[in-house]
């Protein structure tokens, strides 16, 4: 019979998805320090989409056989509650790009 994994092997035999992470947050960073007038609304849209993602599997690995009790709500709570404040801060984003795409329409007139 096999023996299950460490939590620190299972990272390990995973070691791209850190590495992918890391690299999209430098490249966040430079767009960043690239455009200075959207950074923060850019930033804001980024991140959305960061935590929806990690909510999305946080979700999914609840429903993972054989975890605990414990570890199921905990996980559908983060789940749950990082998707809506995913989807928060996207609407927001798209919200204010609309409104300022309406306002420098309205400008031009």
């Amino acid at each position: 019979m096999a023996t299950a994994a460490t939590p620190l092997e299972q990272v390990a035999s995973k070691w791209w998805v850190p590495m992918l992470i890391g690299l999209l947050s430098v490249a966040a960073g430079i767009l960043a320090l690239a455009y200075q007038d959207i950074t923060l609304l850019a930033l804001g849209l980024i991140l959305g989409i960061y935590i929806l993602v990690f909510a999305t599997f946080a979700l999914v690995s609840a429903f993972e056989p054989g975890a605990s009790t414990s570890h199921v709500v905990l996980r559908m709570i983060v789940g749950i509650v990082g998707i809506l404040a995913g989807i928060m801060l996207i609407v927001r984003g798209v919200f204010e790009i609309a409104l300022g795409w309406e306002l420098h329409r309205l400008r031009a007139t």
